[in-house]
């Protein structure tokens, strides 16, 4: 009975493990997505910050789709250089992230383009694409300027009406500085407007910028694919149970994919990731990272008895086709720069005080590598320590113990192994997956933390394992060598982490002697409606002029929202 379950258990976790591939390459009912960015403005200084939101939709009716769980966004110039490239969480079809722009940008016009891995295979050019300029006042900025005052601008993006029954007032008109502002947004005739939306409030530009997309127009960037049609173009597999990182196993020798190979990756580290995948047919193997981690170090290594005449091969990372990429002809101009002065000893000024305004991390909680009811741990601490790990099993771990026969030491579960003795458990050091134990014989335990052992049968990915035994020290820091064709050291491209932006509020703060020029007063990312009324406050700076409230987003129906209002500071 226990091996027609466990049979059962490995159909799963293979069926499982290769549904990701199956499912892209057979079934050409899925439908497409389409990306909108919505970006605090399309013009910057250095020194300032970029903030942005994603929302990711089905093609076919604009709903938020649960299909990729990850997006990426990239700046790119005229020539085709990258200036930053995030990886992006999804959450119900929604990321968020920013990016400071450094005094090594050139002035220029850049754009900002947003894609996942599924719409790769769609035409060339669909992705979301959208004007950025940037001025760098420390550079010659002979070319970026024009005598011509009326500036071009992309006047190829028509403005488009979405619906605008949503009624955003602030509490007055004119506000003085550093005074609270109560932004009330209701839902006119009692309409149901949930959904998902952003909201900015920055100071209006005196002169004129690229002009941005809005959730109501943005469609007209793609084409009107809304399904793939041919399944021999999906090359690309969508990103719809998290983060993927793929890659084969090859022989060393002769370069043929080699199929029914375990592979592990650990992402190193305190909050260490880890799992295991098989290859296919062809050789190929998946691992889907479905939770956050902090470390950009991965650790892949083969499990099986020929792996010295093995070699791993990673997936390149793909991305969009930069040439089919069309930018601005936007200028300034010299008016206009003598305009920015002011502005740009603002924006020195708030950097030199950002230690003060600081940005803050969502933390995120780290679930139990393992589960099962038979858990027992050993916090080494509480007893008389040991100073080898074979000492530490005799003396301290009653449900551990290790055998000697000759060379061979191995570690084994006590009054568990008997079970099926021709496998062995789950050997992880900080998450590093020890398949020689002969390596630890001697380990020194000064900087084990404690001991975890599962005394259950154990499928991890798509194998079997007689228990798990975890070892953690205390800086999650175990280093092993990996420089092997069967075991590989990566630096990963990790996802974004969320940030909570820092707010100014004058009636609990005391850094009243504090400079405030801030022109982004506000910004939240993560704006759902609860109620038929919403109210935010915020606090106006020492920066004087007329300052936009802009939302952006769309309801849970797909409807676009895009509204906008004024108020002013003197």
């Amino acid at each position: 009975m226990k091996k027609i379950i466990f049979l059962l258990l490995t159909i799963f976790f293979l069926s499982v493990s290769f549904g990701q591939q199956i499912y892209a390459q057979t079934n050409t009912d899925i439908p497409q997505e389409r990306i909108f960015v919505h970006y605090n403005t399309s013009f910057f200084l250095t020194g300032e910050q970029l903030l942005y939101k994603i929302y990711c939709l089905n093609a076919t009716d604009n709903n938020f789709t649960n299909l990729s769980k990850v997006a990426y966004v990239a700046l790119v110039d005229k020539d085709l250089n990258v200036k930053f490239k995030h990886k992006i969480i999804l959450n119900d079809g929604v990321g968020q992230g920013d990016f400071f722009i450094p005094t090594t940008i050139e002035s220029g016009n850049y754009k900002l383009v947003a894609y996942t891995k599924w719409m790769l295979n769609g035409s060339k050019n669909n992705f979301f694409q959208g004007d950025v300029a940037i001025l760098n006042p420390f550079l010659n900025n002979t070319a970026f300027l024009t005598n011509d005052k009326n500036s071009p601008t992309n006047s190829n993006i028509k403005e488009e009406n979405t619906i605008s029954k949503i009624n955003l007032a602030t509490n007055k008109q004119v506000f003085s500085k550093r005074e609270k502002v109560s932004l009330t947004i209701n839902a006119s005739n009692g309409i149901d407007f949930s959904g998902k939306y952003s909201i900015s409030v920055r100071k209006k530009e005196a002169y004129k910028i690229p002009t941005q997309y809005s959730s109501g127009n943005y469609k007209t960037i793609f084409k009107e694919e809304k399904k793939f049609t041919n399944s021999a173009n999906l090359k690309q597999v969508p990103e719809f149970r998290g983060e993927l990182i793929s890659g084969k196993i090859v022989d060393k020798t002769t370069k043929k994919p080699i199929a029914d190979v375990y592979i592990s990756i650990t992402i190193t580290g305190k909050e260490y990731v880890f799992k295991v995948s098989e290859t296919d047919k062809n050789g190929m193997f998946y691992f889907n990272i479905d939770e956050m981690y902090n470390s950009t170090n991965a650790i892949f290594e083969i499990d099986d008895p020929n792996r010295e005449n093995l070699e791993i091969i990673l997936n390149k990372d793909v991305s969009i086709d930069y040439n089919a990429i069309t930018f601005s002809d936007f200028q300034l101009t010299k008016e206009d720069k003598n305009r920015l002065m002011q502005r740009s000893i603002y924006s020195q000024i708030e950097n030199a005080y950002n230690q003060k305004k600081q940005d803050s991390v969502k933390n995120y909680a780290k679930t139990a590598s393992f589960f099962g009811t038979n858990v027992y741990t050993y916090m080494l601490d509480d007893y008389k320590r040991f100073p080898t790990l074979k000492e530490t099993l005799v003396e301290i771990t009653e449900h551990i113990y290790y055998t000697r026969s000759r060379d061979n030491f191995a570690i084994k579960i006590l009054g568990f192994d008997f079970i099926y003795d021709d496998l062995k458990p789950l050997l992880l050091i900080d998450g590093l997956q020890i398949l020689d134990a002969n390596e630890i014989a001697n380990l020194k335990t000064k900087n084990i933390k404690k001991i975890q052992v599962l005394k259950e049968n154990y499928v991890y990915g798509t194998k079997r394992y007689n228990g798990v035994v975890v070892l953690e020290t205390f800086n999650g820091d175990y280093n092993v060598e990996a420089n092997k064709s069967y075991k590989k050291k990566i630096n990963l491209f990790k996802p974004l982490v969320s940030k909570i932006y820092f707010e100014q509020k004058y009636d609990l703060d005391t850094n009243d002697r504090i400079p405030d020029f801030r022109y982004q007063l506000f910004w939240d990312a993560n704006f759902k409606f609860f109620s038929k009324q919403n109210e935010f406050t915020f606090y106006t700076s020492d920066n004087l002029g007329t300052f936009e409230v802009h939302i952006e987003g769309f309801t849970e129906k797909g409807n676009p929202i895009s509204v906008k209002t004024y108020f002013e500071v003197k």
